[in-house]
């Protein structure tokens, strides 16, 4: 790995860490880069995986003490994890390279309309007159939070907030504790996602060390910045970044 490639990655992960501190979205700028830096698509995703797992789970570790609010749901909802993460990561190897390559700009598009999407639609949610005790509004949202495990595990860019709004149908009030339980569920699926990659040999060991050497100080950057800059700033230039690239891939495919 030559040090072009070294100084891309470290500035990709940085990058990634800051704005993942203040509003999400790092795999804009993650798995592009992974690709420039020469990987096939399923090493690139699989390694992107590994790199961004650390700041997942340090957000879990950070919230942990407020999941006492959605006991009740983390038998159900860890399960949905898991499984959506395993299923999600066998189809990433299933396609292949050629064919996984090709659901990039798809892939792509579904994560910008679902992050610049996101708040609105727990707003929506929060304002829907839905009865959360009833059983259909119940197994409708777990099996919502089941394809997004799915996801999770295929690609996983914008199910942050999505995951949320299928928390608040089922109850949930307190945004803490929502973000306990999204940030537990993101790393089930990333964890066992990593598993199934490592298993099967794809993951590219140094570009993900060097990427998250860039990632992890970049988090700490972004916490910082975080304190002072307003988020939708932050959702905005992610926005933006993720429409710039999703019409660049779809003019390249």
């Amino acid at each position: 790995m030559d040090l072009q490639t070294i100084a891309l990655l470290v500035g990709a992960g940085f990058l990634g860490g800051a704005i993942n501190a203040i509003a999400g979205g790092a795999t804009f700028f993650t798995f592009p880069a992974m690709l420039m830096a020469g990987l096939g698509a399923v090493s690139a995703n699989a390694s992107n995986t590994v790199a961004l797992a650390p700041s997942s789970f340090a957000a879990f570790l950070a919230m942990r003490r407020h999941l006492t609010a959605a006991r009740h749901l983390l038998v159900s909802f860890l399960s949905l994890g898991v499984i959506g993460g395993a299923l999600g990561a066998w189809l990433v190897l299933w396609l292949g390279d050629d064919r996984f390559r090709a659901c990039v700009p798809w892939l792509l598009l579904v994560a910008t309309v679902l992050f610049a999407a996101g708040p609105w639609l727990v707003r929506k949610m929060h304002q829907a007159n839905l009865h959360h005790e009833r059983l259909g509004v119940r197994i409708a949202v777990h099996i919502f939070q089941a394809l997004i495990g799915v996801y999770g595990g295929f690609f996983g860019a914008g199910m942050g907030m999505v995951s949320l709004a299928g928390l608040t149908l089922l109850g949930l009030t307190d945004l803490r504790s929502m973000n306990a339980l999204k940030n537990l569920f993101t790393t089930l699926c990333n964890g066992i996602a990593i598993v199934v990659f490592v298993l099967a040999g794809v993951v590219s060991w140094p570009h993900a060390l060097v990427m998250m050497t860039g990632g992890l100080v970049g988090g700490f950057v972004g916490g910082k910045i975080g304190n002072v800059l307003p988020g939708h700033w932050a959702r905005a230039f992610v926005t933006t970044v993720g429409t710039v690239l999703t019409v660049a891939y779809f003019l390249k495919s």
